[in-house]
């Protein structure tokens, strides 16, 4: 991402790009109750960010953005808080049900939300009519690529992402694994 910020610096202006991610912890309260959790949050729109105090921290940037498909927040914490944070949340989320998942619920929600995880479902190679994504795409404004989505947009489709229901609930499905229709290989698992 850096190198891309950097890239798109015009004559003329300046931009600084200081990476952050040592000195913040991530916390997120996702589903229905966590507007209960949270509720100072009150209004906070889609992907709007506000400045709260949780515990003895007053500097959780929370971003109301969700992975999984229900309401739900993300918390940026500065790593010395994250302990005091979390333990807050805890305390805060005890009559609503709060319990901590872990990644594999994570994406299995997402997965059923249809939401796509770059480098893991789709990559750079992947155009956004093959993996659903074109809505995503203005083509009454500029922007970086969109030469390429015309073009992808007027060649017929050869492939496109589609999700798998694995009945065996024993199976662990593994990336790169040959996906068959009728006896015939049809694609492969991301």
């Amino acid at each position: 991402v850096q190198a891309m910020i950097r890239r798109e610096v015009r004559d003329g202006e300046v931009c600084g790009v200081v990476d952050m991610t040592g000195g913040l912890a991530k916390i997120d309260v996702q589903g229905p109750s966590s507007k209960d959790v949270l509720p100072e949050l009150g209004d906070l729109p889609f992907r709007g960010v506000s400045t709260i105090s949780i515990g003895k921290c007053a500097s959780v940037v929370a971003a109301r953005l969700t992975y999984v498909g229900e309401h739900g927040y993300e918390l940026f914490v500065p790593s010395e808080h994250a302990i005091d944070v979390h333990g807050a949340l805890v305390d805060r989320g005890q009559d609503v049900g709060l319990r901590h998942v872990g990644l594999k619920a994570v994406n299995s929600l997402r997965l059923e939300k249809g939401y796509r995880d770059f480098g893991h479902d789709i990559d750079n190679l992947d155009n956004v009519y093959d993996v659903g994504l074109s809505f995503t795409c203005d083509l009454s404004k500029e922007f970086n690529g969109k030469a390429h989505v015309l073009e992808a947009a007027s060649q017929p489709r050869s492939r496109r992402l589609v999700s798998v229901f694995v009945e065996d609930k024993d199976a662990w499905p593994q990336p790169g694994a040959p996906v068959l229709r009728d006896g015939r290989v049809v694609g492969d698992l991301r």
